[in-house]
């Protein structure tokens, strides 16, 4: 198991089967762009539960130094 598993362990999971969903989405549009707006839409929602993904995210970046 990851560190950031062990951490935050339902956070991935969660963030895994949304991911899924909004590529699913996006790919049943006939229109590329519109697509791609649409999965940009869906990762950088402008709500408390994206902006604590991300906060989670650059956190774990910051402290495994990539």
């Amino acid at each position: 198991m990851d560190v950031a598993e062990e951490l935050v362990p339902g956070e991935f999971v969660d963030a895994a089967l949304e991911f899924t969903a909004l590529q699913r989405s996006a790919g049943e549009s006939s229109d590329a762009a519109a697509a791609l707006v649409q999965l940009l839409g869906g990762l950088f929602r402008d709500d408390s539960d994206t902006r604590r993904h991300w906060l989670i995210w650059f956190d774990f970046w910051s402290a495994s130094g990539v």
